[in-house]
């Protein structure tokens, strides 16, 4: 798991880190004093899992990095766990946010918040049975599913899969990933999906889907909770 903490009181995030490092399985720990040098950080190819988030920080303020990332980073959006020492922010940075913490952050509540991320990373892959054998996906990878003649095609940003498996049955498997059925013969990743029109999705790769009507106002209703910060995974 790599961990950004974006915080800055030094001493909080020594305190954060020292937490961390009596924890199984964080492989790495970086420290940003603002926004804008997370921000940067990103922009020179940063990705992290999970990001430790003041609200209060000078200039941007947390809830603000935090929209520049999540607006830009649609299919790698890290969990921000906001940190707060007051509850007045909460509803704006669920907006954007996983969770939040109140400082100081007792012992015991940060092995729950990682039991609680690595719960939500492991809904990151996806494992299915293909024509190719069993492969392990990357969610964000997946563009779509489309059932044609009893096969069920995978497009991905590397190529397509072919699978066996009924498209009810990988809807199933898909739980709570950001996926909808938009018609009876697809389902769309919505971290994909570019724009729309009346009865189509449009993807980033330009894939144009069909949007049944029927199931158009619960898509949109999916989308925008999707926009507005659901958890990527």
């Amino acid at each position: 798991m790599k961990i950004g903490i974006c915080e800055d009181d030094k001493n909080d995030a020594d305190y954060i880190i020292e937490l961390l490092n009596d924890i199984d399985g964080v492989t790495s720990v970086d420290y940003y004093a603002d926004g804008e040098a997370l921000i940067e950080a990103y922009e020179n190819g940063n990705r992290y899992d999970l990001v430790f988030m003041d609200i209060n920080l000078p200039g941007a303020t947390g809830v603000e990095t935090a929209k520049v990332i999540h607006n830009r980073y649609v299919s790698e959006r890290p969990l921000i766990l906001f940190l707060t020492v007051t509850d007045s922010y909460v509803y704006e940075a669920y907006n954007v946010g996983w969770d939040y913490l109140c400082k100081p952050i007792a012992v015991s509540r940060m092995q729950s918040v990682i039991d609680n991320v690595n719960f939500e990373l492991s809904h990151r892959k996806l494992s299915l049975l293909t024509l190719q054998g069993a492969v392990l996906f990357e969610t964000k990878d997946i563009l779509y599913f489309e059932s044609n003649r009893g096969i069920v095609e995978i497009a991905t940003t590397d190529g397509v899969y072919a699978s066996r498996q009924t498209l009810d049955a990988i809807q199933s498997l898909l739980g709570e990933r950001p996926f909808y059925k938009t018609h009876r013969s697809y389902i769309v990743n919505l971290g994909h999906v570019a724009r729309f029109r009346q009865n189509e999705v449009i993807l980033s790769s330009g894939d144009e889907i069909p949007l049944s009507r029927n199931q158009k106002k619960a898509f949109l209703e999916s989308f925008e909770n999707f926009q507005r910060g659901a958890r990527y995974g």
